[in-house]
């Protein structure tokens, strides 16, 4: 689908994404205050995917899937020294605790790890809009 994007619709694709990302943020700090500490994170993760998502399209990569998303990020942005291993590696938390959570029976996620991963999927999410800025 985002493969035949013109230019102008490329990079309203690119703005709305990112205001999903920041909306996801927001919807998972709303989370955190109630307690539905599980829910939050998959927020958390759903706010950096969709800034990764934006980062990928800006630089006309394609992925069809979630796990494509994370390889395509680790390919053409860690490996090419573009992005910190270190922000990459809190993505990759977010993804395996977004899909544990979400597909596996007795998963969690407990307030010091929602609290403990709202400050870097901001960081995460400060770092990848840089780079789309660039």
């Amino acid at each position: 689908m985002t493969a035949d994007l013109d230019e102008k619709s490329r990079n309203e694709m690119i703005v709305y994404r990112l205001e999903k990302c920041d909306e996801a943020l927001k919807e998972a700090d709303y989370l955190i205050a109630g307690g539905f500490y599980s829910t939050a994170v998959n927020r958390l993760y759903y706010a950096c995917y969709y800034a990764i998502a934006a980062l990928l399209l800006k630089n006309y990569i394609t992925a069809q899937t979630h796990a494509g998303v994370k390889s395509m990020l680790s390919l053409h942005f860690v490996r090419t020294g573009k992005l910190n291993v270190n922000i990459a590696k809190d993505f990759f938390r977010l993804f395996d605790l977004r899909h544990n959570n979400d597909y596996d029976d007795f998963s969690f996620c407990d307030k010091e790890t929602a609290l403990d991963l709202r400050p870097r999927s901001a960081i995460v999410i400060k770092t990848i809009k840089a780079l789309i800025k660039e």
